[in-house]
């Protein structure tokens, strides 16, 4: 009979582990779902605004940015506990053998509606690594019922970030993987981790499926894998590794700036706020060229000398399921959106600010034409009236068709793509580095997927890829990106799989093994935020 123990023991283990994670992953999930839909509508309320008049790109994000520090620096909440990128008080509070990874009951709100504001208003950040700390910080008061189910406080911390990650990306299997890793980077990783949070994002991304009816976030990629091309991944990798050790740095010095600036802790997330949006107002006023265009519409004309009108689309400008364009002849054509995924427009303003997730679709929707040597691009963010060979705005059942596409040289698209590329880490780390709420994870996605768009472009102009099979690029380079940036190269390589197919996975492995190597010793996480001794001395 004591033979059979073991087994008994660890069947109980699993269905404990097995009830907790489909219960915090249901939470987890749910609480994000809603905070998405708040979340966009906010941000197309504000991007929208800023198509009526730029000024709107100073003065709306700056109101954001004063209702979330508002917020997070209120004495209501706990100081401390819901600003910066989500994971740093995560691992902090993790790996405190009092705290064994509970935050302050205020943590999940004030991350809530700090990002919901700070970022949904026009500001720099990301959503990923917000909604681990979201999902950790609303399961954290329940944690003196849940572990009585049998489980601990750290995993069930785990199935909470998991939860939070795998309902915003909607993906069913790695947020467990990725989290722990996160958690323990350089360190052995325990099983009871990995298999607690993967069971809870399952449920949180079935949750998302089912309940809310969501998409897969990132949509169909076309990629074929030629093995003769892996090497460029590696390659690849190494760019990444160095774009993530430029973006750890342009932080950490940003946070440091913050630190030692002598002013009110109230008052800094403004001037993290100000800055990037005073540029980007910038970009959208000044005119350039006897046109007198501004600097963003005319990007074409002042490397092309014409004005191209490529594509555009239908209706509600969130809801692109048509695209329009023009051939050489100057006829209207009516193409299907191949993508089919979920990524919001962003209307017209300079794609570093806000959420800025339709910089991947930007990426993956560049292709060179050999014959022309141009690049045709989707710029989502460029949102003007498409206007026909009449003089007026074209119409399809009844509805506006808007431009949201260029025609650049190979080098002008490589150059607007870095160009993003800097845009969004500089206006990424300013703002999240200033006391604000923010994310890194997502950001890191998007900056490695223009690092990738631009050096798939870079290998079609010289005849190494086909120009039609660049997507691989794109996503290795965001995911590589990421890894070096948070020690998680296989949570990252397991992401590929299973966003985005099979021919991924290969070379995401390659490409994230590499990254990592060359920033190992370096992570977004580490440093960058200071303690809450450090915290109340800023604050007086």
């Amino acid at each position: 009979m004591s033979s059979w123990l073991p087994l008994k023991a660890a069947i109980t283990e699993f269905m404990q582990i097995l009830i907790a994670s489909v219960i915090i992953g249901a939470i987890s999930g749910t609480i994000i779902q809603v905070f998405l839909k708040l979340f966009f509508k906010l941000q197309n309320w504000a991007f929208g605004m800023f198509v009526q008049d730029p000024i709107y790109i100073i003065i709306i994000p700056l109101t954001g940015a004063l209702i979330a520090s508002l917020i997070l620096h209120n004495k209501l909440f706990k100081p401390g506990h819901g600003w910066g990128p989500g994971p740093v008080i995560m691992i902090r509070e993790f790996h405190d053998d009092k705290l064994n990874g509970k935050s302050h009951w205020s943590a999940g709100p004030s991350k809530f509606f700090a990002q919901l504001f700070g970022v949904g208003l026009g500001n720099s950040g990301g959503l990923v690594g917000p909604a681990a700390r979201i999902g950790q910080g609303f399961i954290s008061p329940l944690m003196p019922y849940l572990d009585k189910i049998g489980v601990d406080r750290r995993q069930i911390a785990v199935m909470a970030m998991a939860g939070g990650i795998a309902g915003l990306l909607r993906t069913p299997v790695g947020a467990g993987v990725f989290v722990t890793e996160l958690l323990h980077a350089g360190e052995k990783i325990p099983k009871k981790y990995v298999i607690g949070g993967e069971l809870s994002g399952m449920t949180a991304a079935a949750t998302s499926f089912i309940a809310f009816d969501a998409n897969p976030f990132f949509g169909y990629l076309p990629y074929t894998l030629e093995v003769s091309h892996l090497w460029w991944f590696a390659v690849l990798g190494f760019l990444a590794g160095l774009t993530a050790l430029i973006f750890i740095k342009v932080y950490q010095k940003s946070c440091k700036f913050f630190r030692n600036l002598n002013i009110p802790i109230y008052v800094k997330p403004l001037v993290g706020s100000i800055i990037p949006t005073v540029l980007a107002f910038i970009l959208l006023t000044i005119p350039v060229g006897d046109s007198g265009n501004n600097i963003l519409a005319s990007f074409d004309k002042v490397a092309t000398g014409e004005n191209f009108l490529i594509l555009g689309y239908y209706g509600d400008p969130n809801d692109a399921s048509k695209i329009a364009g023009k051939d050489e002849a100057g006829r209207t054509l009516y193409i299907e959106d191949e993508f089919s995924d979920s990524l919001p427009y962003s209307h017209s303003t300079p794609t570093y600010l806000g959420f800025g997730a339709d910089n991947v679709r930007m990426s993956k929707a560049a292709e060179y034409d050999h014959e022309t040597g141009l690049v045709t691009m989707m710029i989502a963010s460029q949102l003007e009236p498409a206007i026909g060979e009449d003089g007026n705005q074209i119409q399809k059942n009844g509805m506006n068709g808007y431009i949201n596409g260029l025609k650049l040289p190979v080098l002008g698209a490589i150059g607007l793509l870095l160009l993003v590329m800097f845009g969004k880490i500089f206006a990424n780390s300013w703002y999240v580095g200033s006391y604000a709420s923010g994310g890194m994870v997502m950001p890191a996605i998007i900056v490695g997927s223009l690092m990738g768009g631009a050096f798939g472009l870079t290998l079609a102009a010289l005849g190494f890829v086909e120009p039609s099979n660049t997507g691989g690029y794109v996503v290795v380079g965001g995911l590589a990106v990421l890894a070096a940036m948070t020690n998680a190269p296989i949570g990252c390589a397991i992401f590929a799989l299973v966003i985005f197919g099979v021919p991924f996975a290969v070379p995401a492995l390659i490409g994230t093994m590499v990254a990592w190597q060359i920033s190992k010793f370096e992570t977004i996480y580490e440093g960058a935020i200071p303690g809450e001794e450090r915290y109340s001395r800023d604050k007086k």
